[in-house]
């Protein structure tokens, strides 16, 4: 065997054995972090550095294919294993592997003697090859869809970054990608995987889609056929909420408004609660430079629409009062930015992990503690949240369900639960007859 080949062999295995590591150590930690969002923040570094290794080791793995197909296309001996994948999707794989060629001269011919070989790599196609790497990175045609046995945090996380962030619409190329982010979103194999989502997700997810729908839809510019794709968007969503039961979603009847000025605006919140909900800071892979936007800062950063406004309706309502939050992990810093932002005489943010720390919660509530209780649904079970909603009912004191600690989930949380009357019509799925498609 050429030295060439056998050290060629090598490398790849040596490479394929540490991208394998690499890729369990991704998946490990994965089911951590849905196990356990709230240790997101101190594993973001190694989500990262993992994430850029197993991209390393993947382009790597290629060209060392590439490599050995080269080698053995020219009649090089290569090593008595698979031939690798061709570069071009559909075309035939050749019997151009050396031991194959080898056999064949020892037995005489063979019935595939008479199919011609696959002709060299020219120039040409190895530079579009590399080109196609560069930009879209190795594998981009395999579908990296969620199986059914895929924890619900990475399938929203999947859809997050398949929709992307929340877009200005000031530009035509703006108005286009939204349009068909949403569109992509929106497929019936999508769709099935929003019914993957706990409740609680789906209903700040469809509120993502129903918002920025309707931001799109309210654009002066767009042509016709745009306009007529957002009305077909715009029509999934009632029959989706009516098989599934969300929750209640404003916006989705045609006479409901925004809650934050704007449909913009909504998006935008909205698009925090999720981000919040899913316990980590939303890192889609960098589109190509043509269409990079500044990042989404952290969960525990508030952008320019979360700030809360001084003529908000329900400020007189909970400035100066003395508050709780209730579940999750308390930080400090987290605590001081609401009590902040809120003008809250002061908020508490105890651990209530056990029975005695809810009971003890309780009690401080029934005695009139507190004029403002906070519940953080997505880390608090339905045993613990029920006695401390009772108690503040009981005791006359406001509260509010919250999907997450960011000042515009909180901000929201306050608007569902203190701005209106919460009446069985008010919480329930939405009706369908003013369908939003019409």
């Amino acid at each position: 065997m050429d030295p060439g080949g056998a050290a060629a062999n090598d490398d790849l295995d040596g490479l394929l054995h540490a991208l394998d590591e690499t890729d369990a150590a991704l998946r490990a930690l994965y089911r951590q972090l849905a196990e356990n969002p709230d240790l997101a923040s101190e594993n973001d570094s190694k989500l990262k550095e993992l994430h850029a290794m197993r991209t390393d080791l993947a382009q790597r793995v290629g060209l060392a294919m590439l490599a050995r197909r080269r080698a053995s296309v020219q009649g090089i001996e290569a090593p008595c294993e698979p031939t690798p994948p061709v570069l071009e999707p559909g075309s035939k794989t050749g019997d151009a592997n050396g031991a194959a060629v080898e056999a064949a001269s020892e037995s005489g011919p063979t019935p595939d003697e008479s199919r011609p070989a696959s002709a060299p790599a020219s120039d040409a196609d190895l530079a579009k090859w590399k080109s196609n790497v560069r930009s879209a990175g190795l594998g981009v045609g395999l579908n990296r869809a969620p199986s059914d046995s895929t924890a619900w945090p990475l399938v929203l996380h999947e859809l997050m970054e398949t929709l992307g962030p929340p877009k200005t619409l000031d530009t035509g190329v703006d108005v286009i990608e939204e349009t068909d982010a949403l569109d992509a979103v929106g497929t019936p194999s999508r769709q099935a995987q929003w019914a993957r989502l706990p409740r609680n997700a789906q209903q700040a997810w469809l509120s993502v889609l129903v918002a920025r729908t309707r931001s799109l839809k309210e654009v002066p510019s767009a042509s016709a056929g745009t306009k007529a794709k957002v009305k077909e968007i715009i029509g999934r969503y009632p029959p989706w909420a009516k098989a599934h039961t969300p929750g209640h979603v404003n916006g989705m009847q045609v006479k409901h408004v925004p809650m934050h000025g704007s449909w913009a605006q909504d998006g935008q919140s909205y698009w925090g609660i999720l981000d919040d909900l899913l316990g980590e800071e939303l890192e889609a892979h960098a589109p190509p430079a043509s269409k990079k936007r500044p990042k989404r800062s952290s969960r525990d950063e508030d952008d320019e629409t979360s700030a809360i406004d001084p003529a908000w309706r329900l400020l007189p309502l909970v400035r100066g009062q003395r508050a709780v939050i209730l579940g999750g992990d308390p930080r400090e810093p987290n605590r001081e930015r609401l009590e902040r932002a809120f003008q809250l005489a002061s908020l508490e943010w105890p651990a209530i992990e056990g029975p005695r720390k809810v009971g003890a919660a309780v009690e401080r509530i029934r005695k009139g503690a507190y004029g403002l209780v906070l519940v953080l649904t997505p880390f608090v079970f339905h045993t613990q949240s029920n006695p401390i909603i009772e108690a503040a009912k009981g005791a006359g004191v406001s509260w509010a369900l919250v999907e997450g600690y960011g000042i515009a989930t909180v901000k929201l949380g306050l608007e569902r639960f203190l701005g209106g009357p919460r009446s069985a019509t008010s919480l329930r799925t939405n009706d369908d007859e003013a369908a939003l498609g019409k």
